[in-house]
């Protein structure tokens, strides 16, 4: 066991054939290493709650097990439960985003996971940003910041711990960091009034971790390099000017953004000497081990910086394993989830068709969010098997008039702006509202995307926002054209 491994968080992928088993030998290593946790980007709730009661058996130390969250554990666990976006959730109000707080944080704790990586504090400033959209609370930073204390101190009431992203804020960007590097030009002022504010209420709230974003920020770091590498942001501006003392955790080092100037080895000895405790999602947890003890060696990492990072992660995997098990989620906490995905659908033109017997059903897949795994799109159609209506190709020969409904399945086209659904997606649904129009159906488009999305399917009639592909949204979807409610 090597205690420098427990800076690292590998990743853990399910994979549709193989389940987790494809997984186990890097697990194996990883565990044996002493890495500091895992995070787990997919996978089907029991599957991952088995995977998760193992790896907190087999571990010699405790781990911070870590799931995304931001959209419920169902946004990114099948089978968990899944609520709209922040965006959706903070317009409803405090109590809304406090409520689905908690119920993310109880569906956490039920399966050995106890850190949540969100809420997401950056602010929606900019319309075409590829990476932040509806995720965010708002396009203000008062209401981002009220919305992002509320979501953390329920999430934490309930013993996880939560995590603030993007430091210092990802919200003015025009490049996807998944992909590139990009670069925020605003002055040092404005960044301190208006992005920085959500963190500020964070850090004042208790927020158990932050993490930092891979971009650029010259007026706080002139080098040009990644925030999750630039000691000025991390150890002046968060640990000294603003207070910080838990956590700071990177973005996935896998992303093009860490590794833009740099091999993997180098960019993760830079961030940890510049004050990052942990580093997520790395690709090669051996090499990194090595280049660290190189550079300790060598007098480039300071050995007693890192081990109060070591104790600082102990401190908060210790916190986030409690005695006692929380309370689990009730019926009544599932029902008020699938009122509130019912509640996020908007009209956005027209009216909608109620389905009676038969619709016809076309998709439309313009996910490009390659970085990311794709939700299933069976839940749409199969809750329509569900409710007793058939559903069948735009071309079926039979000659009923059965209502077309063209799901489009948007995410967005990183690098290079916020533009879907793209021109090619755009094309689909006008070829396929034209045969639905030359056969006398009616028809409606549900856009499981940013709203900014809406505006490039213009020529649709009648459109109803679905947010997201997520379960949640396309069971509610299904609810509300079958029952009009």
């Amino acid at each position: 066991m090597n205690p420098l491994a427990a800076h690292l968080i590998p990743a853990i992928r399910w994979d549709a054939e193989r389940g987790f088993g494809g997984e186990a030998e890097r697990i194996a290593r990883a565990l044996t290493l002493g890495v500091g946790g895992f995070v787990i980007q997919n996978g089907p709730l029991d599957a991952v709650a088995a995977l998760v009661r193992a790896l907190h058996t087999r571990a010699r130390h405790p781990l911070l097990i870590a799931v995304d969250g931001e959209n419920g554990l169902g946004g990114t666990l099948s089978g968990a439960t899944g609520f709209p976006p922040a965006q959706a959730l903070a317009a409803e109000g405090e109590a809304s985003v406090r409520r689905a707080a908690a119920i993310t944080a109880r569906d956490a704790r039920t399966i050995g996971v106890n850190w949540l990586l969100a809420p997401v504090l950056d602010i929606a400033l900019e319309p075409l940003n590829p990476v932040v959209g509806s995720r965010a609370f708002g396009d203000e930073a008062a209401t981002v910041a009220e919305a992002g204390e509320a979501w953390i101190d329920a999430v934490q009431a309930e013993s996880v711990l939560a995590c603030a992203k993007h430091f210092p804020g990802h919200g003015r960007t025009l490049l996807d960091s998944h992909l590139d590097l990009p670069i925020i030009e605003a002055e040092q002022q404005l960044l301190h009034e208006i992005d920085l504010a959500p963190f500020r209420a964070a850090i004042d709230v208790g927020v158990a971790s932050v993490m930092v974003g891979h971009i650029a920020v010259p007026a706080f770091d002139a080098s040009g390099r990644a925030a999750s590498m630039s000691a000025p942001i991390i150890q002046q501006l968060l640990r000294e000017m603003m207070g910080f003392d838990g956590l700071v955790v990177s973005d996935a080092l896998e992303m093009d953004g860490a590794l833009a100037l740099e091999a993997e080895p180098a960019a993760a000895v830079r961030a940890l000497g510049a004050g990052l405790d942990l580093l997520l999602a790395p690709f090669d947890p051996a090499a990194i081990l090595k280049a660290m003890e190189r550079a300790i060696a060598d007098g480039v990492l300071d050995a007693e910086q890192l081990e109060r990072s070591r104790a600082r992660r102990l401190q908060w995997a210790q916190w986030g394993t409690p005695a006692a098990p929380g309370r689990a989620t009730t019926l009544d906490d599932a029902m008020w989830a699938r009122q509130a995905a019912a509640r996020a659908l908007t009209v956005v033109r027209g009216q909608l068709p109620i389905i009676t017997s038969r619709v016809r059903l076309v998709v439309v897949e313009d996910d490009r969010t390659a970085y990311a795994p794709t939700p299933s799109r069976r839940e749409l159609p199969d809750a329509f098997t569900a409710m007793g209506i058939e559903v069948v190709p735009l071309l079926d020969p039979r000659t009923d008039y059965a209502p077309l409904v063209i799901a489009v399945y948007a995410g967005v086209v990183g690098g290079k702006g916020h533009i879907a659904p793209s021109d090619a997606a755009c094309a689909a649904v006008t070829r396929a509202q034209e045969i639905a129009r030359a056969g006398g159906r009616e028809c409606v488009v549900v856009l499981f995307g940013d709203p900014v999305g809406a505006a490039r399917l213009s020529g649709s009639e009648h459109m109803l926002l679905a947010w997201r592909g997520d379960a949640a949204m396309q069971l509610a979807v299904a609810h509300r054209l079958v029952t009009g409610s």
